[in-house]
């Protein structure tokens, strides 16, 4: 797999968890989601998209 394809995978991973919306039901399996994406960006040395916005503002 490609740098390109496991950030594509991460990003569609938070996407995924992201439309889970709240609730009891589908936590597990949105922290899941939120842990691999997590996990991908950080094995292939680069700061998450969603990270990098937080950082630039404060």
């Amino acid at each position: 797999m490609s740098v390109c394809d496991a950030r594509q995978h991460a990003i569609s991973c938070r996407k995924a968890a992201d439309r889970l919306g709240p609730g009891t039901l589908y936590r597990a399996r949105r922290q899941r989601l939120y842990q691999v994406a997590e996990w991908v960006f950080e094995t292939i040395g680069e700061l998450p998209p969603w990270r990098r916005h937080r950082e630039a503002e404060g």
